[in-house]
């Protein structure tokens, strides 16, 4: 830990595999801002090896995260389930901030 503390956020696994990471925005810290070490954490308590992982910023933008077992590796546009299946889970709302 630096001199913020850690990115506050939830995840779950969707039911096509997908990590999903909420950034809660509770602190000064974003997942945006605190990515390697999100994915680090979630890496020791659930494994991420060879799993997809996108996350949903304070803003409510949608993204995936690029990770090599666990070690971030970049951001990538839109989620990596279909937005038909976001609008159906989450409501309107989140397939219009899912739009490419």
């Amino acid at each position: 830990m630096g001199l913020f503390s850690d990115a506050v956020f939830s995840s779950e696994t969707l039911p096509n595999g997908v990590v999903h990471i909420y950034d809660l925005g509770v602190e000064e810290i974003s997942v945006t801002n605190d990515v390697e070490n999100v994915l680090k954490r979630l890496h020791k308590t659930i494994g991420l090896s060879g799993k997809k992982v996108q996350y949903t910023d304070s803003e409510g933008q949608v993204d995936r995260l690029l990770h090599e077992d666990g070690v971030f590796k970049g951001f990538a546009p839109g989620p990596w389930v279909d937005h038909d299946e976001l609008e159906d889970r989450y409501g309107p709302a989140m397939r219009a901030g899912a739009e490419d």
